[in-house]
């Protein structure tokens, strides 16, 4: 599970990313990416509307908690070891 109350630094891999619980408004995050997700939870929103395709990894992303129910995802940093 994706739970914010646990901590705001997570590491995730080829699987579908859910949406988290615990989403507290103004909450920030990284999240590292070790494999292509297969796909991102509809609360997660990417620059340009759609989810990155990452080409290196690991990758590290970071996130904000907008509300419950939008996680403004930032831009990708590819290659970050």
């Amino acid at each position: 599970t994706f739970d914010l109350a646990l901590g705001n630094h997570w590491t995730l891999g080829a699987i579908a990313v859910p949406n988290p619980t615990n989403a507290v408004a103004g909450t920030s995050g990284l999240i590292r990416i070790t494999a292509a997700p297969i796909s991102w939870a509809a609360n997660f929103k990417f620059p340009a509307g759609a989810a990155p395709t990452i080409g290196t990894f690991p990758a590290v992303i970071p996130f904000y908690v907008q509300d419950a129910t939008n996680i403004l995802m930032g831009n990708v940093t590819e290659g970050i070891a």
